[in-house]
């Protein structure tokens, strides 16, 4: 192998970190399911309150010193940032409490579509067309796996639809925010996500957990959110968004494995083939 320059080093380590990031993302599913417990559990709201609580504190220590790399962000890119991280947090953990957790995930990968076509126009980024039939034949194999799983109500699939719509917000913005700080760009989405899901926990769920289930969501906030979180907003310095949303579908694969190994939810022949 030849030289490689400081600039490609840089992409190959980010790539690594979106590779590490879909690994641990892929741990939501899992703990979801022991959280909601079928509905008998922790609320689906007050666990992604919670998810974003913690993992914001977490994420602080590193995040408050190289805060003003974030304002001078512009104002609006800031906004946006947290209002699609509130809502993609909300409506994965919403569908993943309503249908089994590999069509949740399949429904929020629909996500790289969005990212495709919504680059150009708000990133200038186009997307080679190698990876575009890369892109394609994922997107095939997603199909698969949507028309085959039991989806269950119609609503949990319009709800994660609207998630991997967000989620593509989500990269979009964060890949607009590449010069703030990884930990600032996560801390800010997580903590202002809190905020703005807390008047719906005192509505529609509860702040009180058992012993077993704050431990549950600390683990949730640690290992599937904060730090995969940072290590997003790290690569998205150095990783184009189209590229980032196609590499971090490993997640599809892994989580329906934890949640068999985990709580033993059995996934759709159609994941295993798609």
């Amino acid at each position: 192998m030849g030289t490689q320059t400081p600039a490609r080093r840089a992409q190959w380590l980010g790539v690594g970190a979106l590779v590490l990031t879909a690994v641990m993302w892929s741990w939501n599913g899992p703990l979801i399911k022991l959280l909601h417990a079928n509905g008998a559990g922790v609320p689906a709201v007050s666990i992604a309150f919670y998810r974003s609580f913690i993992g914001g504190l977490l994420i602080a220590p590193w995040a408050i010193r190289p805060w003003s790399t974030r304002l001078r962000a512009p104002f609006l890119l800031r906004v946006a940032a947290v209002g699609a991280f509130t809502l993609m947090t909300i409506t994965f953990i919403v569908t993943a409490s309503m249908t089994t957790a590999a069509s949740a995930i399949v429904l929020q990968y629909t996500s790289p579509i969005w990212v495709v076509a919504l680059s150009p126009f708000l990133l200038g980024e186009r997307i080679p067309k190698g990876e575009a039939a890369i892109l394609l034949i994922a997107m095939v194999g997603i199909g698969v796996i949507f028309v085959g799983a039991p989806l269950g109500a119609r609503l949990a699939v319009v709800i994660g639809i609207g998630s991997g719509f967000s989620y593509a917000l989500v990269q979009l913005t964060v890949r607009g925010l590449r010069r703030v700080h990884p930990a600032t760009v996560a801390c800010a989405n997580a903590i202002g996500s809190s905020l703005l899901l807390l008047p719906a926990v005192l509505m529609w769920g509860s702040l009180a957990v058992t012993g077993r289930q704050f431990i549950l969501l600390v683990v949730l906030g640690v290992v599937p959110f904060a730090f995969p979180y940072v290590l997003y907003a790290y690569a998205a310095r150095y990783v184009q968004a189209y590229r980032a949303s196609l590499i971090v579908l490993l997640e599809i694969v892994l989580t329906p494995i934890w949640t068999y190994l985990v709580v033993g939810e059995v996934p759709p022949r159609s994941t295993v083939v798609g």
